[in-house]
């Protein structure tokens, strides 16, 4: 393999050698020329793989689909902490959550139409603020997959280091995590955080109902996972899955 790189290196080498001008073609079709006589040398700088921060685990609750659930939300660095607040298909935090600033996914060359979503379902998409950020295989939980959880797991209200909310126990191989409820933000306000009321947590999930342009599934206090909560456009948490 080290022989075929070298060799794969010199002949560069040698056509850059032999070469006037050094031509780039980029995807448009358009062909930019730069003498060889101008050119220092020519590297191919590696982007950035998003990966999980320090401290994230991938827990393994036994469920019979294989999912395994993070231990910590977007954007925090302890599973008790509430982490970040997206818009269902942002995958950055705002000050100000409101209708007038929400940006709705949609397919490429396609616009919002009043009552009508173009994708249905962000997961591992350049919508989904999970697979962006953290990368790998970890993505927005699908609500299959909320729905798993609700089953096969037994939910209690408690705190966790003065943080309240769920936790989520396997009923499987008895592996636990913690869900804080960090309620939501709407406008520039976080509401209902702490609260042990319907919507307590409202994490997204990763697909949209298709009646309305407003309704979004996530958790509720009682553990059902189809219930519909309104608001695409709110600040809420996510809790990564990787498969």
């Amino acid at each position: 393999m080290k022989k075929i790189f070298f060799l794969i290196a010199a002949l560069l080498v040698t056509m850059v050698g032999i070469a006037q001008t050094l031509n780039v073609h980029k995807t448009n079709g358009e062909v930019i020329s730069i003498p060889m006589t101008e050119v220092s040398y020519v590297d191919f700088p590696i982007a950035d793989v998003p990966s999980p921060p320090e401290g994230v685990e991938a827990v393994d609750l036994g469920l019979p689909s294989g999912t395994k659930w993070a231990n910590m939300n977007i954007g925090a660095t302890k599973p008790e902490e509430f982490g970040g607040y997206y818009a269902w298909g942002e995958t950055e935090e705002k000050g100000y959550y409101g209708p007038d600033n929400y940006q709705r996914p949609v397919r490429q060359g396609e616009q919002y139409k009043e009552g009508f979503w173009p994708i249905s379902n962000i997961a591992y998409t350049q919508y989904d603020v999970a697979s962006t950020k953290w990368g790998g295989t970890w993505h927005m939980p699908t609500l299959n997959q909320l729905n798993e959880l609700f089953r096969n797991c037994a939910w209690k209200w408690t705190e966790e280091n003065g943080v309240a909310g769920y936790r989520v126990t396997s009923k499987i191989n008895n592996k636990k995590i913690f869900l804080p409820a960090a309620g939501y933000r709407e406008y520039n306000l976080v509401k209902n955080a702490g609260k042990e009321i319907h919507y307590y947590g409202e994490y997204w999930q990763s697909s949209v109902d298709m009646s309305a342009d407003n309704k979004s599934a996530g958790f509720d206090d009682e553990g059902y996972g189809d219930y519909v909560s309104y608001g695409s456009g709110r600040g809420r948490s996510v809790r990564p899955v990787c498969d």
